[in-house]
């Protein structure tokens, strides 16, 4: 069997796992997305331009609807976009998420890798057509200013490349207004921002992610390169459902930070190495067994032993509810005696 390769792969252990290997939004699907979903009407084809979603977007966002496009989850705009711009050379943050990697290699891209700790602008050359950047970052939660963010369009703008930027954990920092490029779509047309309902509104079942970008050619392009109806009447009514709830967003933002702390705290206390987490996930360093020992007290971390310039050792654990959190704490306690 080929490897999943991602958090969330429940399906091999059973029903029973506690799951911290996938970064979903602990305090659950708000009711109403579950009730928009199950009343959605399914006896009709989903419109192709998801009108009535991209409208909401707008209205939580700010941006345009015109500059908006959905998709079957941000993963799907990945591969969808990287088919229809079809970069020679791309440039991609190590670590960092691996379907940007498998995406590109769809297409015969060739894949430059810089470290995602470090200034990417002596990396950006003349012959990249692409950029992929994540932010904050996944699996290691690093952040880049906005001013930073600025720096490399421009000297991406300068090479012809275009930037690819990640903002699917976005939500779940303090202050997400304060790192979100979205309002820079409009200055550069060589930017597109992706974002996700998957993790915030705990749907990644039904699959929904959307793009910013102000470059016409390149919306049509998308639109020309994809199956028509891209997103279901189900994750389409969840989405606007989704939209209007701004509390639910802030109320998640407090839990996850106030869990966050304690998790970090008891880390700290019983000695173990992380990396300053910002959004709803920890990365930490431990042994290279440590995903097992944990299997066999019922609990799934992510191992990021295949993420590129990491190796065994490294890991991933999603903050979670905090009788959750505790059970993870005590398992590490137990582990290191």
């Amino acid at each position: 069997m080929i490897d999943y390769g991602h958090g969330g792969d429940v399906y091999r252990y059973g029903n029973d796992i506690l799951d911290f290997s996938a970064n979903i939004n602990p305090l659950g699907t708000p009711v109403e997305v579950l009730r928009a979903f199950r009343e959605s009407d399914v006896c009709k084809y989903p419109d192709p331009y998801n009108t009535e979603l991209r409208n909401a977007i707008s209205d939580m966002t700010g941006a345009d609807p015109d500059r908006i496009i959905c998709g079957n989850g941000a993963a799907s705009l990945i591969f969808t976009l990287s088919n229809a711009l079809r970069p020679r050379k791309t440039l991609i943050a190590a670590p960092s998420f691996s379907e940007y990697e498998r995406a590109v290699k769809s297409v015969g891209s060739e894949i430059a890798y810089y470290d995602e700790k470090e200034n990417i602008l002596p990396k950006i050359e003349n012959d990249v057509d692409m950029i992929f950047v994540c932010n904050p970052n996944n699996p290691t939660g690093t952040l880049k200013e906005i001013e930073e963010l600025e720096a490399l369009l421009e000297r991406a703008s300068e090479a012809g490349a275009f930037v690819v930027l990640d903002e699917c954990f976005n939500d779940f920092l303090e202050l997400p207004e304060k790192y979100s490029a979205a309002d820079l779509t409009e200055k550069y047309k060589n930017l597109a921002v992706l974002r996700s309902f998957t993790k915030m509104y705990a749907i990644p079942g039904l699959r929904l992610g959307y793009m910013i970008c102000s470059d016409r050619v390149v919306l049509e392009k998308i639109y020309s390169s994809r199956q028509a109806w891209e997103v279901s009447a189900p994750a389409e009514a969840a989405g606007i459902a989704a939209c209007m709830l701004a509390e639910h967003c802030r109320k998640t933002r407090a839990y996850i930070k106030e869990e966050r702390e304690y998790m970090t705290r008891e880390f700290a206390r019983l000695g173990i190495k992380y990396r300053e987490p910002s959004a709803n996930f920890i990365f930490f360093y431990h042994k290279p067994y440590l995903k097992q020992i944990l299997l066999r007290k019922g609990i799934l971390i992510r191992s990021c032993s295949n993420y590129v310039g990491l190796y065994d050792g490294c890991f991933r654990a999603a903050v979670r509810l905090h009788s959750e959190n505790m059970m993870l704490i005590k398992a590490l306690e137990e582990f290191d005696g």
